[in-house]
């Protein structure tokens, strides 16, 4: 059985964030009963900065994936 997680989060500092994305996106890659996934809570600023730019936590998200 294949299942979709639509949302996971993590809280705290910024890189209290960073490091959960490094531990929890690896998992979510390798585990093969998870098809597909989603990051909780893309609020405004928390990826993408208002310069269009990465946030440092959007950055890490995407060198992490």
């Amino acid at each position: 059985m294949m299942i979709c997680c639509a949302q996971f989060a993590g809280s705290g500092t910024t890189a209290e964030q960073q490091a959960f994305l490094k531990k929890v996106i690896p998992w979510l890659e390798k585990t093969t009963w998870i098809q597909r996934y989603a990051g909780f809570g893309a609020f405004a600023g928390q990826y993408v900065n208002a310069n269009s730019g990465l946030t440092a936590i959007g950055d890490t998200y995407m060198r992490t994936v």
